[in-house]
């Protein structure tokens, strides 16, 4: 029998032998996923190797191996903090949240930094006067800090495209 008549049998001795299925998904059976497959559902649906894995019972390395083999990749962590999506860290910019492993607009978050951008044009605050501001009407930090900081407001307005990254005060 020739190997691609035995890949044919491979399903049908997988469901007399459930412990095959692990064995061969990961070492002798081709992924059956195509690379259209992929590419929308780990491009453009973001799902995650580990969700695809789920969806089609192959092992997360497996789903991995085939994104690296096919080329396929999403933007890297240099690209999201390029993109101010991304602070030193890992931790998401202000205004950001992840849902369903995808990078969302944090609506709460972006009232918030409305506001910020009122105080700094309208009010002319500085940044330590914002700051002091937001921790005054308990208004939450990204990462649950007791009190905002100056660096934090200059940050998002510079985010923001209100401040040129040079500017000290």
């Amino acid at each position: 029998m020739s190997l691609v008549g035995r890949a044919r049998r491979v399903p049908e001795l997988c469901q007399l032998i459930p412990q095959l299925k692990v064995i061969t998904q990961h070492f002798y059976y081709p992924l059956h996923m195509s690379e259209q497959f992929l590419r929308k559902n780990y491009l453009e649906n973001k799902l995650s190797a580990s969700k695809i894995a789920e969806i089609t019972e192959y092992a997360t390395s497996t789903v991995i191996k085939a994104l690296k083999t096919l080329g396929i990749s999403r933007r890297n962590t240099k690209d999201l903090k390029r993109e101010g999506l991304l602070l030193s860290g890992g931790t998401l910019a202000y205004g950001k949240k992840t849902l369903r492993g995808k990078i969302v607009d944090h609506k709460r978050e972006l009232k918030v930094i409305r506001c910020i951008k009122k105080l700094r044009t309208e009010n002319k605050y500085n940044f330590s006067q914002i700051a002091r501001h937001l921790t005054q009407r308990n208004i939450p930090t990204k990462n649950r800090a007791k009190a905002w900081n100056h660096e934090s407001i200059k940050a998002i307005l510079i985010r923001e495209g209100l401040l040129s990254p040079n500017i000290a005060h």
